[in-house]
């Protein structure tokens, strides 16, 4: 008897030491730089013991048939962070990639997920800064929206079924994009432009593609290209349907829709309502209207409710473009709306800076330059090229990497870099500091999108 108790205290001693060495799992290293040897020890066999119904066979794993994207493990990721990116349980990250160790993970090791492209923005160290939104025609001359890294990597479409409807609009927060869509009610092939379109927000990781505007069967409903309020909560824009127009604003989310204004938006030789813009402040909203007497009109308005204190700047003139509301001029001591008007006596156009609350003139016969609010440069066009300035230094030729040839091109949101269109050519980001200029699509690419478009006006 004191034998057999003697055997089981062994025996208790042994498990107890088994317990204590073997490691808890927990998910606190980060990717090794090489995968796992092959040639590490195996645990010993277990004894072989008898049965009477048979040896089973293993269930083999199988990754989960539904992750279709595949991410590749980078310097310094966890299995818990990216699991996180992804949406999911470490448990289910393990499991969906038939992982036996959750710790033994290496740079380049590649893992189904529900949507890598997400996650490689939320473990990327520029996040969303660094994709570009643009149009890609499909072979069928569809129009659709993309996205693709500023590397060149990651590329992804974002839509399908109804074209785009011209380019994204970016809000300020880069987080979400705005763009409009053909009416699936209006989809016949005679239409012409200007196009019936719904309106639509997305995140930039191709997430989240939400109809934030629609239009019934009734009669086909025309609308502007939608302007983000500086906080990236609302979109403003204007409408029309037959003989009646409005200036709306919309949360972002389709909810709180306002009808501000009700009149004409558009000029008329085209049934396309002008777009309206706001104020840096997101409390005031300048549009252009046509009245039956003084043609058009430059006005602003109150963007939160509807209006009743509509504020008439300029009237009885030749409308060309604008307004843009530009919160930087150095000329008014407050922001200045830049419109661009057909001149009576030189039959050119001219662009005038009004001062929002007097609407006086404060500068005329200027020309608008693309600039990026980030580094202070900004991009003239001229008959000859592109001229390359800084708001310190009036011109500066540009790089000969930055060539009159591209088709449509946007500012990144650090240093004096671009991304440029040339049509079939594909997407380039130009670094005009260092002199590089790097492919980053193929494709029939156009409208590209880095930051919310920004206008200067220059003497």
């Amino acid at each position: 008897m004191v034998r057999v108790i003697f055997l089981r205290l062994l025996l208790g001693v042994a498990l107890l030491a088994t317990a204590c060495g073997s490691d808890a799992g927990e998910d606190s290293g980060q990717a090794m730089t090489e995968p796992p040897s092959a040639t590490q020890s195996e645990p010993s066999p277990e004894p072989a013991t008898l049965s009477t119904t048979g040896t089973a066979s293993p269930t083999e794993c199988a990754p989960n048939p539904e992750w279709r994207d595949v991410y590749q493990v980078q310097p310094g990721d966890t299995l818990g962070a990216i699991a996180i990116a992804a949406g999911l349980t470490i448990k289910e990250l393990q499991d969906g990639n038939c992982l036996e160790d959750r710790d033994l993970l290496y740079v380049g090791q590649e893992l189904r997920v529900p949507n890598a492209f997400s996650i490689g923005l939320i473990t990327s160290p520029v996040g969303v800064s660094g994709v570009v939104i643009f149009v890609r025609r499909d072979a069928q001359g569809a129009a659709h929206l993309w996205t693709v890294r500023s590397d060149g990597s990651a590329l992804r479409q974002i839509t399908r079924d109804e074209p785009v409807v011209g380019g994204a609009v970016r809000a300020p927060d880069l987080e979400r994009v705005a763009l409009r869509r053909l009416s699936p009610y209006y989809s016949d092939e005679t239409i012409s432009s200007p196009i019936p379109t719904d309106i639509y927000t997305v995140r930039v990781d191709g997430t989240g593609l939400q109809q934030v505007v629609d239009q019934g069967p009734r009669m086909p409903v025309y609308r502007s290209v939608p302007a983000w309020s500086p906080d990236s909560a609302h979109l403003a824009f204007t409408e029309h349907s037959g003989a009646v127009g409005s200036l709306v604003v919309v949360a972002a989310d389709g909810t709180e829709r306002t009808v501000v204004l009700t009149g004409d938006f558009s000029p008329p030789d085209s049934s396309e309502p002008v777009a309206p813009s706001w104020s840096p402040d997101g409390e005031t909203l300048a549009g252009m209207r046509w009245e039956p007497e003084d043609g058009a009109t430059l006005f602003v308005t109150p963007a939160r409710a509807r209006s009743e204190q509509v504020v008439t700047l300029l009237s009885g003139f030749d409308y060309v473009e604008g307004p843009y509301w530009l919160a930087d001029q150095e000329a008014t001591a407050v922001a200045g709306i830049a419109l661009a008007v057909m001149s009576d006596v030189s039959y050119q156009v001219e662009w005038l800076l009004l001062d929002s609350e007097s609407g006086h003139v404060v500068a005329r016969k200027e020309r608008k330059a693309l600039a990026s609010a980030a580094s202070g440069w900004y991009v003239e066009f001229k008959d000859a090229g592109a001229v390359l300035g800084t708001t310190d230094v009036p011109a500066a030729d540009v790089d000969a990497l930055l060539s009159d040839s591209f088709a449509a091109m946007s500012w990144g949101p650090e240093g004096v870099q671009l991304v440029v269109s040339r049509g079939k050519g594909g997407l380039f980001v130009v670094d005009l500091a260092a002199g590089i200029e790097e492919r980053i699509t193929d494709g029939d690419d156009m409208l590209p999108v880095w930051t919310p478009v920004g206008w200067r006006l220059l003497p």
